[in-house]
Protein backbone atom coordinates (compact mmCIF):
# COMPACT_ATOMS: atom_id res chain seq x y z
CA UNK A 1 0.00 0.00 0.00
CA UNK A 2 1.78 3.43 -1.09
CA UNK A 3 2.61 5.85 1.55
CA UNK A 4 0.40 8.50 2.31
CA UNK A 5 3.35 10.18 4.25
CA UNK A 6 5.17 10.32 0.90
CA UNK A 7 2.36 12.36 -0.72
CA UNK A 8 3.61 16.04 -1.36
CA UNK A 9 1.73 19.14 -3.16
CA UNK A 10 5.21 19.30 -4.69
CA UNK A 11 5.24 15.73 -7.16
CA UNK A 12 1.70 16.96 -7.92
CA UNK A 13 2.65 20.56 -9.02
CA UNK A 14 6.17 19.05 -11.00
CA UNK A 15 3.41 16.40 -12.65
CA UNK A 16 1.10 18.34 -14.25
CA UNK A 17 3.76 21.41 -15.05
CA UNK A 18 5.79 18.69 -17.04
CA UNK A 19 2.88 17.38 -18.89
CA UNK A 20 1.63 20.78 -19.53
CA UNK A 21 4.85 21.68 -21.25
CA UNK A 22 4.26 18.75 -23.60
CA UNK A 23 1.00 20.06 -25.21
CA UNK A 24 0.70 19.11 -28.73
CA UNK A 25 3.67 16.68 -28.57
CA UNK A 26 3.66 13.12 -28.44
CA UNK A 27 5.28 11.56 -25.63
CA UNK A 28 6.89 7.91 -25.93
CA UNK A 29 4.65 5.94 -28.27
CA UNK A 30 1.66 8.22 -28.14
CA UNK A 31 -0.11 5.98 -25.56
CA UNK A 32 -2.08 7.63 -22.75
CA UNK A 33 0.30 5.12 -20.10
CA UNK A 34 3.32 6.27 -21.96
CA UNK A 35 2.51 10.53 -20.56
CA UNK A 36 1.41 9.45 -16.96
CA UNK A 37 4.38 6.94 -16.67
CA UNK A 38 6.57 9.72 -18.52
CA UNK A 39 5.50 12.51 -16.21
CA UNK A 40 6.09 10.52 -13.10
CA UNK A 41 9.19 9.51 -13.85
CA UNK A 42 10.28 12.92 -14.85
CA UNK A 43 8.50 14.95 -11.59
CA UNK A 44 10.90 12.37 -9.14
CA UNK A 45 7.16 9.99 -8.09
CA UNK A 46 6.69 5.88 -7.89
CA UNK A 47 6.14 4.71 -11.08
CA UNK A 48 2.57 2.39 -11.80
CA UNK A 49 4.50 -0.59 -11.66
CA UNK A 50 5.56 -0.09 -8.27
CA UNK A 51 1.67 -0.54 -7.21
CA UNK A 52 0.73 -3.33 -9.65
CA UNK A 53 0.72 -5.05 -12.89
CA UNK A 54 1.63 -2.81 -16.12
CA UNK A 55 -0.15 -5.06 -18.44
CA UNK A 56 -2.03 -4.07 -21.96
CA UNK A 57 -5.52 -4.43 -20.07
CA UNK A 58 -4.37 -3.85 -16.50
CA UNK A 59 -6.57 -1.33 -14.46
CA UNK A 60 -2.87 0.82 -13.65
CA UNK A 61 -2.71 1.86 -10.25
CA UNK A 62 -0.60 5.65 -10.18
CA UNK A 63 -0.36 6.44 -6.32
CA UNK A 64 -2.47 7.07 -3.37
CA UNK A 65 -6.11 6.24 -4.08
CA UNK A 66 -8.49 9.19 -3.94
CA UNK A 67 -11.55 7.91 -2.94
CA UNK A 68 -13.67 10.76 -3.26
CA UNK A 69 -13.48 12.20 -6.72
CA UNK A 70 -14.35 15.90 -5.75
CA UNK A 71 -10.99 16.02 -3.82
CA UNK A 72 -9.11 15.65 -6.96
CA UNK A 73 -5.88 17.86 -7.59
CA UNK A 74 -3.60 18.79 -10.50
CA UNK A 75 -1.30 15.93 -10.88
CA UNK A 76 -3.59 13.59 -9.71
CA UNK A 77 -4.29 10.75 -12.18
CA UNK A 78 -7.12 8.97 -13.45
CA UNK A 79 -7.68 5.72 -14.70
CA UNK A 80 -10.95 5.27 -16.60
CA UNK A 81 -12.22 1.23 -17.75
CA UNK A 82 -15.53 1.62 -20.04
CA UNK A 83 -16.33 5.07 -18.85
CA UNK A 84 -18.53 6.87 -21.37
CA UNK A 85 -20.08 10.59 -21.50
CA UNK A 86 -23.56 11.01 -23.18
CA UNK A 87 -24.89 14.60 -24.25
CA UNK A 88 -28.50 14.29 -22.88
CA UNK A 89 -29.27 18.20 -23.04
CA UNK A 90 -31.05 20.08 -26.31
CA UNK A 91 -31.52 23.70 -27.26
CA UNK A 92 -35.20 25.01 -28.26
CA UNK A 93 -35.61 27.99 -30.58
CA UNK A 94 -39.21 29.08 -31.10
CA UNK A 95 -39.34 32.45 -33.15
CA UNK A 96 -42.59 35.32 -32.66
CA UNK A 97 -44.98 32.94 -35.24
CA UNK A 98 -44.15 29.93 -33.60
CA UNK A 99 -41.82 28.22 -35.62
CA UNK A 100 -38.05 27.52 -35.06
CA UNK A 101 -36.29 24.49 -34.12
CA UNK A 102 -34.67 21.94 -31.38
CA UNK A 103 -30.81 20.67 -31.37
CA UNK A 104 -30.38 17.26 -29.46
CA UNK A 105 -27.25 16.62 -27.79
CA UNK A 106 -26.76 13.41 -28.33
CA UNK A 107 -22.89 12.59 -28.28
CA UNK A 108 -21.06 10.28 -26.95
CA UNK A 109 -17.52 10.19 -25.57
CA UNK A 110 -15.97 7.03 -24.85
CA UNK A 111 -12.66 5.96 -23.20
CA UNK A 112 -12.42 2.20 -22.72
CA UNK A 113 -8.96 2.04 -21.49
CA UNK A 114 -7.65 4.96 -20.81
CA UNK A 115 -5.22 7.26 -18.10
CA UNK A 116 -5.51 10.99 -18.05
CA UNK A 117 -3.77 13.51 -15.93
CA UNK A 118 -5.88 16.38 -13.89
CA UNK A 119 -5.36 19.64 -15.07
CA UNK A 120 -7.87 21.62 -12.99
CA UNK A 121 -9.90 20.68 -10.05
CA UNK A 122 -13.46 19.25 -10.62
CA UNK A 123 -15.81 22.39 -10.38
CA UNK A 124 -18.89 22.35 -8.17
CA UNK A 125 -20.64 20.33 -11.59
CA UNK A 126 -18.50 17.55 -11.46
CA UNK A 127 -16.62 18.85 -14.37
CA UNK A 128 -12.64 18.58 -14.45
CA UNK A 129 -9.94 19.53 -16.80
CA UNK A 130 -7.63 16.92 -17.82
CA UNK A 131 -4.40 16.35 -20.05
CA UNK A 132 -4.15 13.07 -21.72
CA UNK A 133 -2.82 11.44 -24.95
CA UNK A 134 -4.50 9.11 -27.69
CA UNK A 135 -7.53 10.10 -27.58
CA UNK A 136 -9.76 12.37 -29.86
CA UNK A 137 -8.80 14.09 -33.09
CA UNK A 138 -5.30 15.19 -31.86
CA UNK A 139 -4.97 11.09 -31.23
CA UNK A 140 -1.55 10.81 -29.76
CA UNK A 141 -0.66 14.37 -29.08
CA UNK A 142 -1.00 15.46 -25.41
CA UNK A 143 -4.42 17.78 -25.32
CA UNK A 144 -6.46 19.34 -22.92
CA UNK A 145 -10.27 17.98 -22.53
CA UNK A 146 -12.61 17.87 -20.10
CA UNK A 147 -14.66 14.41 -18.74
CA UNK A 148 -17.86 14.80 -16.16
CA UNK A 149 -16.92 13.00 -13.53
CA UNK A 150 -20.58 11.99 -12.77
CA UNK A 151 -24.26 12.73 -14.13
CA UNK A 152 -25.10 16.25 -14.32
CA UNK A 153 -28.35 18.07 -15.01
CA UNK A 154 -29.18 21.85 -14.58
CA UNK A 155 -32.53 23.68 -14.63
CA UNK A 156 -33.32 25.09 -18.10
CA UNK A 157 -32.13 28.70 -19.20
CA UNK A 158 -34.08 30.78 -21.21
CA UNK A 159 -32.92 33.72 -22.80
CA UNK A 160 -34.57 36.31 -25.85
CA UNK A 161 -31.75 36.39 -28.31
CA UNK A 162 -31.60 37.19 -32.30
CA UNK A 163 -31.48 33.84 -34.61
CA UNK A 164 -31.48 33.47 -38.00
CA UNK A 165 -34.33 31.95 -39.62
CA UNK A 166 -34.03 28.71 -41.86
CA UNK A 167 -36.92 29.54 -43.87
CA UNK A 168 -35.97 32.80 -45.27
CA UNK A 169 -32.57 33.99 -43.45
CA UNK A 170 -33.93 36.96 -41.29
CA UNK A 171 -32.43 37.78 -38.41
CA UNK A 172 -35.40 37.94 -35.55
CA UNK A 173 -35.39 37.67 -31.86
CA UNK A 174 -36.07 34.42 -30.63
CA UNK A 175 -37.11 32.64 -27.11
CA UNK A 176 -34.41 29.72 -26.59
CA UNK A 177 -34.43 27.40 -24.38
CA UNK A 178 -31.33 25.24 -22.92
CA UNK A 179 -31.01 22.40 -21.13
CA UNK A 180 -27.81 20.96 -19.98
CA UNK A 181 -27.64 16.98 -19.15
CA UNK A 182 -24.91 15.13 -19.07
CA UNK A 183 -25.39 10.96 -18.36
CA UNK A 184 -22.29 8.98 -17.30
CA UNK A 185 -21.32 5.71 -17.02
CA UNK A 186 -18.37 3.26 -16.44
CA UNK A 187 -15.35 3.02 -13.84
CA UNK A 188 -13.03 6.22 -12.89
CA UNK A 189 -10.01 5.32 -9.99
CA UNK A 190 -8.28 8.15 -8.84
CA UNK A 191 -4.71 8.46 -7.48
CA UNK A 192 -2.13 10.53 -6.21
CA UNK A 193 1.01 10.43 -7.06
CA UNK A 194 4.26 9.24 -4.09
CA UNK A 195 7.26 10.32 -3.97
CA UNK A 196 10.54 8.76 -4.31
Amino acid sequence: MPDPQKETPQVNQDVVTWVRGRLGQQVGRGECWDLAETALSNSGARLSASFGPVTDNADYVWGTPVTDLRQLKPGDIIQMRNFTETDLGRVDVTFADGSGWTDEGGADTTRPHHTAIVDRAPDANGLVVILEQNYGEIGRRVQRNTIHLRNFERDPVTTHETRTRDDNGASERATVVTKVKWQVAGTLWAYRPVAL
